[in-house]
């Protein structure tokens, strides 16, 4: 048997017997109402996504990451009536990177080695003039 699902703040019916639905009652109910519920399906997606991002750089940082989801909304009254913009903007956890070790001869240009010790070893050049090539 199918139970009738009637909204407790309204009670009433459309006149082509949809439920009406009654006032918000959280800021969830306000954000799944926003762009006709596309913006809370595009925040949970862009969430699930900085989610895996911080998992990855923890892998990366010992453990430890961290990243933001910042939720923007904008009320405006006109016409007697709300008009409300909303957007999101995240902020990926930064990624841990190699260190280079540098030297810098007299002229203060960087160089690999230290200017002042001989190399016993160059650096070998793979040829092709530095453009890619398959080996």
């Amino acid at each position: 048997m199918e139970q009738e699902v009637i909204e407790e703040t309204t009670g009433e019916r459309a006149a082509n017997g949809d439920v009406i639905p009654g006032a918000t009652q959280s800021a969830g109910n306000v954000i799944d109402l926003l762009e006709d519920g596309s913006f809370s399906v595009e925040l949970y997606e862009a969430m699930k996504a900085l989610a895996q991002r911080i998992e990855s750089a923890a892998e990366d940082n010992g453990g430890k990451a961290k990243g933001t989801l910042t939720l923007k909304i904008d009320l405006a009254k006109e016409d007697g009536m709300f008009k409300v913009s909303s957007d999101f903007t995240t902020k990926e956890p930064k990624m841990k990177r190699p260190r280079s070790i540098l030297w810098t001869d007299r002229n203060g240009d960087f160089t690999r080695f230290p200017p002042n010790q001989r190399q016993m070893f160059g650096v070998n050049q793979i040829g092709g003039g530095g453009k890619v090539r398959n080996v």
